[in-house]
């Protein structure tokens, strides 16, 4: 399928997308703050970026302008640790519909509590052993700059890691007796 239109080196990589098979990638990554889910009340309701301006007496200029509410929700929702950020992860798809052929780029996100691993230790052990592979830049990339609170997100992983192990050793043991 030719791209009319696109940079020849686009439009080649794009020409290779077909009805019959899609691309796909996923990502993940730890944030502070899930301001996202800040505006929506335990009832359903919602709060707009204008309504939390005016809260705080700020104008604003349709939703463009908010880094200030920003800036207050991030105050109201401090870290203090790991169990408090949220992990975040993007599935990423590219492929063409197959009546029209055109090209469909779509991100799905999930965002949970990290400390929502305590639960699934499982995951939390794919994430230790998926940082082996990483270079210092990804994990700044995927962790955060801070290296301090980096190193407190691994140690807080790996801990919820750790049940798997600690299970697997008590029943090396318990069959050792036996």
């Amino acid at each position: 399928m030719k791209e009319q239109g696109w940079h020849p080196k686009l439009a080649h990589v794009f020409s290779g997308v077909s009805a019959e098979q899609a691309f796909w990638r996923s990502n993940w990554s730890v944030i502070e703050h899930n301001l996202n889910t800040h505006y929506i009340h335990d009832d359903g309701s919602y709060t707009s970026a204008e309504e939390v301006a005016a809260a705080y007496g700020e104008a604003s200029d349709g939703g463009n302008n908010t880094q200030n509410v920003t800036n207050h929700w991030a105050e109201m929702f401090q870290v203090e640790t790991p169990a408090d950020m949220h992990l975040v992860v993007e599935f990423q798809c590219l492929h063409r519909l197959p009546e029209t052929m055109a090209l469909v780029f779509t991100i799905h996100k999930y965002i949970d509590p990290l400390s929502a691993l305590a639960q699934t230790p499982e995951a939390a052990d794919m994430m230790t052993r998926s940082w082996a592979a990483k270079s210092e830049e990804q994990m700044e990339y995927a962790l955060g700059a801070d290296p301090e609170k980096r190193a407190a997100v691994v140690d807080y992983v790996r801990s919820a890691a750790a049940v798997l192990h600690t299970d697997t050793d008590d029943s090396s043991a318990e069959a050792a007796k036996l």
